[in-house]
């Protein structure tokens, strides 16, 4: 079966303009990054581009997480943890593969910060997605405008 606009332009798209501005993994843990989901896809690899070297006891460790409910953790999964040992250097891309889940419009991506940083590190989020095409009126939560 042949679908339409089997494309990835547009599939996930920033919640809000905090993923622009690199994550300081010395900061209190908390939820930093997230990525609202406008087009079915499946996530096969997420990722952290270290921008400060990490000074660290314990790794700096971020899960990541889809959630069902725009800004909401009720109905949450676990997709993965990415760990940043101490002296992770700038310019590393962190990743960490899993096997594809697929993602629905309406979705939410989520970036937590479970482990903290101890005086450095730094960096941006980032996602490797491939398409899963589906008609848009076989989603529940893609409404047609008029």
């Amino acid at each position: 079966m042949a679908y339409q606009n089997e494309s990835q332009m547009g599939s996930i798209v920033p919640k809000s303009t905090a993923v622009f501005t690199a994550e300081d993994l010395s900061a209190a843990n908390a939820v930093y990054g997230g990525f609202l989901v406008m087009k079915q896809c499946r996530i096969k690899r997420f990722l952290f581009y270290v921008t400060t070297t990490l000074n660290t006891v314990s790794a700096a460790t971020i899960v990541v997480k889809r959630r069902p409910t725009y800004n909401s953790s009720s109905g949450e999964i676990t997709l993965g943890t990415i760990s940043l040992p101490n002296g992770t250097a700038a310019g590393s891309v962190m990743y960490k593969d899993i096997s594809p889940v697929t993602l629905f419009p309406g979705d939410e991506l989520s970036f937590e910060q479970t482990g903290q940083a101890g005086t450095a590190g730094g960096g941006f989020y980032g996602f490797e997605i491939e398409d899963d095409p589906e008609y848009a009126a076989n989603q529940s939560k893609m409404v047609a405008s008029s």
